[in-house]
């Protein structure tokens, strides 16, 4: 198993059993993107089964058990937390229509 320097880093802060983690903290996607994000720590006397996929706003991203599926354009939340709502950890997305950046459409001149 590998360790990136932020795992390193996160060595400081004693035991790395207190809290849930993700992988990624914010995503950008493009319509119809799928993205996985990744639990990369689960806090002591849990497992992946006691772990819950959501997504605050469905009609921009879904998410399946750690499966994101950008539906529209817009900002959603990604929650992931306990079954006991004890832990919890975002991941903020946004969808952006990719088009938009290449074409300034308001300056085009007829």
């Amino acid at each position: 198993e590998e360790f990136t320097e932020e795992n390193q880093e996160n060595d400081d802060f004693g035991e790395m059993g207190e809290y849930l983690s993700i992988n990624t903290y914010y995503l950008d996607l493009a319509p119809s993107d799928q993205a996985d994000i990744t639990v990369t720590n689960i806090p002591e006397g849990y497992s992946e089964e006691d772990i819950i996929w959501e997504s605050d706003n469905v009609e921009v991203v879904s998410v399946s058990s750690g499966k994101l599926t950008a539906n529209g354009v817009g900002s959603a939340t990604i929650i992931v937390r306990t079954t006991d709502d004890m832990y919890e950890a975002h991941c903020s997305v946004s969808v952006q229509e990719e088009e938009v950046e290449f074409t300034p459409l308001k300056e085009v001149d007829f």
